[in-house]
This record gives C-alpha cells, structure tokens and sequence, in this order.
C-alpha cells in the first residue's frame, strides 16, 4: 500500500510541501485542507495503476509503468494531495490544486504540478 508519510518524500519536496501547508492555513484556513494521499508507491502498486484502461478496467491514470513513477524512488520524488473539508469529506475542485500549485510552487520553483501534464492531467500529484 502507498505511504502517506511526508519523511517518506525527498527533503526538498518535503520541506515545500510542508511550507505550502503552512502558508495555506494561514491564507485560507476556511477552505478544505490539502493532506497527503500518496508518497511512496511501490513498482508493483504503478503497474496495477498502469494496467488500468489497458489491460484491466477503469480509465487510464497514468503512463508510467513501475519504476518509471517518481512515486517508486524512496525517497519519493513525488507526492499526491487532496483537500478535506471541516465535515470531513474529501473535495477534488480543481480551483484548490491549482491555488495548491501556485503556492507550493512560488516556494520551490522546481516543484512540478501534474494539473500542467500534457497527456494525462494529474491534479493531485506534485514532483521534482
């Protein structure tokens, strides 16, 4: 099973991730809140994730095989977010990943948001 664990991310993506929770409690502590949905991934897990729309059911999610992931190193190179609502929900808005992406990106310039992928959109997923 994919870790949520935050020491499980490379120490860069880390303290970015960290500092844009941070900053986005402060700038909009009435909004859902981002929390962690994947850090780690294994090579297996990616090709589960691979095989769907291709050889099992469901739409395609990705077009990394396992190893190829950003997921799959640890530390991880990549982590995927949602927001929670105060009732406990989750909430999959776009308007919140990319207000996310400019955050966690005006902190560490290198951070790429999949919400920008040309292939595949991934919003919730962030990487170095």
């Amino acid at each position: 099973m994919a870790t949520r664990n935050i020491n499980d991310a490379a120490p860069v993506l880390r303290a970015a991730y960290l500092a844009a929770v941070t900053q986005w409690q402060q700038v909009h502590p009435a909004f859902p809140q981002p929390f962690l949905t994947c850090v780690y991934r294994s090579p297996q897990e990616q090709d589960m994730l691979y095989a769907r729309g291709r050889t099992a059911q469901g739409s395609r999610v990705t077009n990394a095989r396992g190893g190829q992931s950003k997921h799959n190193s640890h530390p991880s190179r990549a982590i995927d977010i949602a927001f929670r609502t105060s009732g406990g929900s989750v909430n999959w808005e776009i308007t919140y990943f990319r207000e996310f992406a400019r955050i966690i990106q005006s902190i560490d310039s290198t951070i790429r948001w999949g919400g920008n992928f040309r292939s595949i959109k991934d919003n919730p997923h962030f990487e170095i």
